[in-house]
Parts: structure tokens; sequence; C-alpha cells
């Protein structure tokens, strides 16, 4: 239908009739198809002409609507034109939700032309016209609760200004529209269920979601939002929901999808959610969260729901209200994020800090630092504020943090010794010390930006540490693989932890090894008891087995008593021999003794013993353990056996015969006449073939 046929004489005392509202409809819509400025120009002027004679509301609407097409396709300074027709329109009709709702549009237009334009400056171009635009729509609102147009306008508005005080306004408005009769569409139900998300109200939301989808919405992206709520909010049904609606190939919701990845992904884990489709993105995204799950030792889901948690609190704490973001060149990190701060992006991969410090220091802008205690290094961030208040970026250093002058220096130093032992030496240490420290803590610094913007983690952490001594050895087999016993010792295992009966004390054992890829190549997650040895009342010894295949792995280890006491162990490396006979190797060597009540029976007729601790008192008898795989049965095989230090202190060699394709070796080592100190225990198998094969253990002699 022509654009021309709307330009007729409309009734115009009851424009806010549904024929009216009709009729405005259909002339948006048959603009939304024309794209050629000199027509629109031709029809605004035929408006403004038949306005002069006959000074009616509706076309100034209609002259709004189309200078609002005009700015859409490239005239943006017809933005301002269409902002004075809808005031014109509101000043006459001031009860016509039609008016706000367009005058509403006209300042979103103004606003995205101050944004694209250079030369204006400042970091918040184009928030008073969102403001505008916000308060003109919830008027609109007010008038009629049920012109659902407004709705999801008002929301989208709210969502881009960010500060919590839109958003309640916002959700207020959809509340009283479902209480005045709610239509149908869709959208707003979608706008609605995430302004209820935002406002803590998960119920409300996951209902909001499920009467969109029940509307015709978006399977993908109505199964998306539920999962966020879910998950943020701890509801049940997260991760069913969530990968129930990445099977959808609507490019809404993989778009969205792909959004909540971007936040941690590597750019190879994008290009595989890029790749794939349907029921292999559905793949794809159960191994990306799964791994994150077995490289941290968690349950399965846990680190998927972690994610939504933090994106709440991101969205909720740490949010931008600014429009621009300007970055001098000094600055060590620029995230490009127009919606989240730099405490944000960090949250976002690593959750919560240990420890947080927000102090005051004279002259110095906002600013924080966070810790996070890791077993392989603490990761330190600091935090400054530049122009904009509410914008904190990341420093390397606590002496880059913004200050308007004179900030004392020791009062700086001073404010961050609760982060770290360094911060004390550096307002004690001398000038050349002073300076080296500075250095290696702006090496620390550095180091953190680096590792916190480029990884993501989930790390176990427990109230409480224990004190833990622990070894990974590989000796015999289980079901064709090598079995990898974990030793361990506990200091400080709590009292109160002991089960009703007396038989020991409950003590959680969580391993996993990876290979180079990532891939999980064994677990163990299970929970024993064990006893306290009987000379030493604090401590707890154990030891637990665990089948692993050959080859060398990256391990973890984390050991709990109780739900509040424990300790991840830092990454550490394995070698796993093969075992099975068909080449000479040595399993690793178990040393023990016979006072430590901890052992192993490989056979019924066979003792091992094992000390966690690997400390042996001087002139004590050490027990060692070991297999020797490969050897043919009646072979003679040569041994050497060696103390060493810096060099070999004390060596035996000797000869034996292989009784099968698994030799079993206990030897009782007398430590008479070797001082105290940190030895290696050396051992190394030949046979007549030629071939050999060497494995090491260390051993810490101590006085008694």
């Amino acid at each position: 239908m022509a654009i021309s046929l709307f330009l007729g004489a409309v009734p115009g005392a009851h424009g806010q009739d549904r024929p009216e509202r009709l009729s405005i409809a259909r002339f948006r819509d048959s603009l939304s198809v024309v794209s050629d400025p000199v027509r629109l120009n031709g029809l605004a002027r035929q408006i403004v002409a038949v306005a002069t004679a006959q000074d009616d509301a509706l076309f100034a609407l209609r002259h709004g609507f189309t200078c609002l097409r005009l700015a859409a396709i490239g005239q943006a300074r017809r933005s301002r034109d269409a902002e004075s027709s809808f005031d014109r329109a509101r000043h006459l009709e001031p009860e016509w939700p039609l008016a706000w709702y367009g005058h509403g549009l006209a300042k979103l237009a103004i606003a995205r032309w101050q944004l694209d334009t250079p030369k204006n400056l400042g970091f918040r171009v184009g928030v008073g016209a969102m403001e505008d635009a916000f308060h003109s729509f919830a008027k609109a609102a007010e008038l009629d609760p049920t012109f659902e147009p407004t709705l999801p306008e008002l929301a989208r508005a709210a969502f881009r200004l960010r500060n919590p005080k839109f958003v309640v306004q916002a959700r207020e408005a959809f509340r009283r529209a479902r209480l005045s009769g709610l239509g149908t569409e869709a959208d707003a139900f979608l706008w609605w269920g995430r302004l209820e998300r935002r406002g803590g109200n998960p119920d409300s939301s996951v209902a909001a979601f499920q009467v969109y989808l029940a509307h015709g919405g978006t399977p993908g992206l109505g199964l998306l939002e539920i999962a966020r709520t879910q998950l943020a909010h701890g509801l049940e049904g997260g991760a069913r929901s969530y990968l129930a609606g990445a099977v959808f190939d609507e490019g809404l919701g993989v778009r969205e999808y792909r959004a909540d990845l971007e936040l941690i992904a590597e750019s190879t884990e994008l290009a595989a959610f890029d790749r794939v489709r349907g029921p292999d993105r559905v793949a794809m995204l159960r191994e990306f969260w799964t791994r994150r799950d077995h490289m941290e030792l968690r349950a399965e889901g846990e680190r998927l729901q972690e994610h939504y948690v933090r994106l709440h609190v991101a969205r909720t704490s740490f949010y931008l209200e600014n429009t621009r973001r300007h970055y001098w060149h000094a600055e060590p990190y620029r995230s490009g994020s127009d919606e989240f701060d730099d405490r944000a992006i960090i949250h976002i991969r690593h959750g919560r800090p240990s420890q947080r410090v927000t102090p005051f220091v004279y002259a110095l802008t906002g600013n924080e630092s966070w810790r996070y205690a890791r077993p392989d290094g603490d990761l330190v961030f600091h935090f400054t504020v530049q122009e904009d208040l509410r914008d904190y970026r990341l420093a390397s250093s606590i002496f880059d943090l913004k200050s308007t002058g004179g900030t004392p220096q020791d009062q700086l130093i001073m404010s961050r010794q609760a982060i770290s032992p360094l911060y004390s030496k550096l307002g004690t240490w001398g000038r050349f010390g002073r300076a080296k420290l500075a250095a290696r803590e702006r090496e620390i610094g550095e180091t953190s930006i680096v590792l916190g913007t480029t990884t993501d983690s989930h790390e176990l952490r427990f109230d409480a540490p224990l004190g833990i001594q622990a070894q990974l050895l590989a000796v015999g087999q289980s079901g064709g693989e090598a079995l990898v016993h974990i030793a361990f010792a506990l200091e400080g295992a709590h009292s109160s932890g002991e089960s009703a009966d007396g038989a020991g004390y409950p003590v959680r054992v969580r391993f996993a090894a990876f290979a180079d890829d990532g891939r999980r190549v064994a677990s163990l997650d299970s929970s024993y008891l064990v006893k306290r040895t009987a000379r030493d009342g604090n401590r707890v010894l154990g030891r637990v087995a665990v089948p692993v295949p050959r080859g060398t792995w990256r391990v973890r280890l984390a050991l709990q008593n109780g739900d509040d006491r424990g300790t991840l162990l830092p990454w550490d490396s394995l070698t796993v021999g093969r075992f099975d006979g068909a080449e000479l190797q040595v399993s690793d060597l178990m040393l023990g003794a016979l006072a430590v009540p901890l052992s192993w029976n490989p056979t019924p007729r066979d003792t091992a013993y094992i000390a966690p601790v690997g400390e042996f008192p001087r002139d004590s008898r050490v027990e060692l353990y070991y297999e020797v795989y490969g050897v043919e049965p009646g072979q003679i095989y040569q041994t050497a056996l060696e103390f060493t230090q810096v060099r070999p202190v004390l060596r035996f060699e000797f000869e034996e015969r292989a009784r099968s394709r698994v030799t079993r070796v206990r030897r009782t080592l007398d430590l008479h006449g070797l001082e105290p100190g940190e030895y290696r225990l050396e051992l190394e198998v030949g046979d007549g073939r030629g071939r050999r094969h060497r494995t090491s253990a260390p051993l810490r002699i101590i006085e008694r």
C-alpha cells in the first residue's frame, strides 16, 4: 500500500482508540520498506503542509515517525525533527501513550547520533538522551499499561542505562501491565523475565520466560534465559535447560550462547563453537564446561553454574554507566568492554577474591586490591579509577594508582600490608632493597594481569588449611594399568571429625591426571576413614590407589577433613612406566619404616611400607620396595643402588634372578653412618641384553 494513502483526514478526538493505533502501526510498517530519502523527505513535507492546515496530534506523530525513518537510513540529524514532532504531539494530547512512546524512540535515535559523532567528547555521551527516552517510555506505560510496544523499549532503555533504579522502575511497570491485562506479545515477557532476574526474583523470572515460550518465543533463547536464571540463583534444572536450548540453530539464541562464552573462552574454543550445529553444539558445550570441572577437581556442572553466578554479580556490582571509555597509552590492559569495568573481567574469570582491600588513602582516587590465594602462586590485582569514578581499571603496581597529588608513600604501602608480606618489607627495607622489592611487586602485578585476563579458574577453597605431605608412586598393576599410590600425612585433622564408632577420621581424596590437551585420563574422588598414628596423635596417615595409564601426565591432588578444612596441592607431573612386561622397567621406589604404620600388600605374602613424609631418623632402617618388569623368568639382572647428594655417597651393586615377569623386591637399608641431610636414592637395573632402566626417590635423614 502506498504511503500517501495514509495522509487522508483521520479522527482527532480519539487518537488513541484502537483504529487510530492500527492506522499509525500500518503507517510505520509502510515506512519500514522505504529506503529512498528523497521520497521520505517529500512525504515529510506533505505531512507538514497538511498539519499546518489541520493542527492534529496524529499528523505530528506521522511526521515524527517519518523523520525517525530518515534518521535510521543515514540522516541522523532528522532525529531532532522527530523529537520536535513528538513534543508537539505530547503538547496537543498529553494523555496519548503513543506520543510519549514516539518521543522515547526519538530520544534513543538522538543518543545514537551523539555516540556516533566523534566530536562529542566525554564519558557519558548520549546518557542524558537515553534517560529522557526511559522516562518517556515509562510515562507511556503509566498512561496505558497494556500498550505493549512500550514495555520492551522501556526494558531495553533500563538495561542500557544499567543503573539499578531504572531496572526497578521498569520492572514495576511490567507488573502493573500484568495486572491490567498484559497481552500475548512474546517479546514483552522476554524482557519482563530479564528484569525480574536482575532484580533478584528468580521464580518470577522463570515464570515470565515460560510464558514467553508459550506465546511463540524463540525456543533456544527462551531456554537459555531460563537457564541463566536457574544457574545464577541456584534453582534446579539449570544445566538441563542450558543444554536443551543449545540444540536450536536460531541466530538470536546462538548469538546469546556465544556471548556468554566469549567472556572466558579461548579463540580456538570459540572457533569450535562456530563450526558446530544442533546436537554437536550441545556436545561441544557439555565438553567445554565438563573439562573445566575436571581440571578443578569439581563435580560436573559446578563450573557452568559458577559462571552464571559470576555474571549476575558482575552485572549488579561492577557495571559501567558511561558510554565511552578512553584508554591512556600506559594502561596495561584494555578490555574494550562497554558493559563491565576491569573488576568484572577478573571476577567473571576467577570469581570472588580470597582477599579484597578497599582502603582510603589521602589524595588517592577510588582504588582496590584483590588477592587470589593459589597453591601455584598468588594472583594480585590492583584497580584504580581515572576520570570516571565508576570505571575501575587494572594497574600493574600500587605505585600506578591514580592520585590527585601528595599521597604519602608510606600510607600507600601500609594500605596493602594485609595483601602480602612484601608490602611490609617495602616500608622497612633500605634504598636498594626497596628498589628490588618494588620491581618484584610490579612484576607480580604484570604477571597477574596476563594470567588473570587470559585464563579462567574455579579452584577449590577451604576455610582452614590442612598441613599436607603427599607422595604419588607408580607401583604395581590393576586391570592392565599401573597403580598410582597416593600416600599422605595430614597435620591438624579436626578432632571433632572422628567417626562416631571411633573407626577413624573421614578424609576426602580428590585426584586427577591430565594429558597436555586437558583430557582427563584418570581420576578419583572418594572418602576414606583413616586413623591417627600412635606415635604422633596429631598426624593422620593414609594411602589410596588409582589405576593410571602409562605416560607422562599433569596431576592435581586435594585432601580435606570435614567440610571446611582442606588443602589443594600445586600442579605436578607424574610419569607412569610400562608395566606389562614388554620392556625393561622399574617401578617407583616405595620407602617406609616398620615404625610408620602405613603399608600395602601387593600379594598376600608381600608387604610394602610407605612413609609419606619421607623423613627417617639417623642410624635407623628404611624398608625399600620396588618392582622390576620385563626380565624373563630365570634370567639374571644387575642392580646398582646408591645414596647421592652432590655426588655419590654410598653405593651397592648386586645380581638377582628374576622369578617371574614381575619381580617384587623388598630390601632393608641401614642408614648407619649417613649424616643428616637431603639425599636421593638412585636405583639402576640392567639385564644381559644390554637394556637398562633408572629411577630414584628423595629422602631426608634427620636427627633423632
